[in-house]
């Protein structure tokens, strides 16, 4: 666990107003979390994120530092009231919805159709498992590690998901590039075929 979780994690047992401080630090990532997969459904989003962080805080008294950082902790609660929510639910947000989600402009794809490619070829030729392994080290960042905790798989069972994912999607005709698109820092580059020529 990062130090400074760790720090703030002891002074929030004794002072639960301190937990504010790691809402503020991770609100934005679970609440991501929850935006992609229910299909940039806002409220809902909202809703499931306030309730991570309410299952948090009330075991706060009981959390144990870990070797990974509060973030995977987060995730990890994240996670399980996702599939909690999609058991009850008993119908999964397909990802053909992103057809009618409008891009922004700060937003890494830079038009509609980026997005739909990209979505389209990661539900059609992946497992739940790799398409959940891909997003947590690609959209989220987390390490093999993290990525291990969130899903309750082993290290190595996790870098096997990454690696068939990615053989996966180069069998497709798929570049290197569609997987660094999902992650936010990578600028963006446009596809050969949507080139013009001048």
């Amino acid at each position: 666990m990062k130090s400074s979780d760790r720090k703030i994690i002891s002074q929030a047992k004794q002072d639960p107003a301190c937990f504010e401080k790691i809402y503020n630090k991770y609100y934005q990532k679970v609440y991501n979390y929850f935006w992609y997969r229910l299909g940039y459904d806002r409220e809902k989003a909202e809703e499931m994120m306030q309730e991570v962080f309410l299952r948090a805080f009330s075991r706060l008294k009981t959390y144990k530092h870990r070797n990974y950082s509060y973030l995977t902790y987060l995730l990890t609660i994240a996670r399980n009231l996702f599939i909690n929510y999609l058991k009850k639910e008993k119908e999964r947000v397909s990802w053909d919805e992103v057809k009618n989600v409008t891009v922004s402009g700060n937003d890494i794809f830079h038009n509609i159709l980026d997005a739909q490619y990209l979505y389209n070829i990661i539900e059609r030729y992946l497992s739940d498992n790799e398409r959940e392994a891909v997003l947590l080290r690609y959209r989220e960042g987390l390490s093999i590690k993290e990525i291990s905790q969130v899903m309750h798989k082993s290290e190595n069972a996790v870098k096997l998901l990454l690696s068939r994912a990615r053989k996966k999607l180069k069998e497709r005709y798929v570049s290197s590039n569609v997987l660094s698109v999902i992650n936010d820092t990578t600028p963006y580059k446009k596809p050969k075929f949507l080139k013009t020529k001048d």
